[in-house]
């Protein structure tokens, strides 16, 4: 059954079918360095089922539910996961560990700014990086502008720097 204001399993096989990469944080979205390894792994087992009843891939990314992980939660996602992220404000490089990926949350009122994100920007194009954009949201109460959103799209256009998925990131880093 679908909820007013969420996306349904149909508008995600759309996306999927149209070239989106569909990953996840986890299948109820717990702090997962409260849980224990079962605990964890089952959080895994359960929304890779999910996916796959509806017919898409199992994740091969993991969004640390509010950005929160510990050396175990690493160590429990690694058997699941090619990668996973937290929440922090910096670049991505070669030698960057693939289950602690830095990401910058777009909705922040401090990042939904396109004069904040353009020096990043030409930051990462200087130095061959990566940088990977958290959205929750586009356009809600407090939330980046679809307009703002666009503008940095169309910048990274504009200064040729690539947007690419995250298998591609992977690609780039081994």
């Amino acid at each position: 059954m679908a909820t007013a204001g969420y996306i349904t399993w149909d508008n995600i096989a759309t996306m999927a079918a149209n070239g989106m990469d569909i990953e996840c944080h986890t299948n109820t979205h717990p702090n997962l360095t409260t849980l224990t390894e079962a605990q964890v792994l089952a959080e895994y087992d359960a929304v890779d089922a999910a996916f796959v009843a509806h017919s898409l891939s199992a994740p091969r990314h993991t969004a640390y539910p509010w950005g929160t992980n510990n050396a175990n939660v690493k160590t429990w996602t690694a058997t699941k996961r090619d990668t996973a992220r937290g929440v922090v404000a910096k670049v991505v490089g070669t030698n960057s560990d693939k289950f602690d990926l830095p990401s910058i949350d777009l909705t922040t009122s401090s990042m939904a700014n396109f004069e904040v994100i353009q020096p990043m920007l030409d930051y990462i194009k200087a130095n061959n990086l990566a940088l990977i954009f958290l959205v929750h949201s586009i356009g809600l109460t407090g939330d980046m502008t679809a307009a703002q959103f666009e503008a940095i799209i169309d910048y990274c256009i504009a200064q040729g720097i690539d947007i690419i998925t995250m298998p591609e990131l992977y690609a780039l880093m081994d």
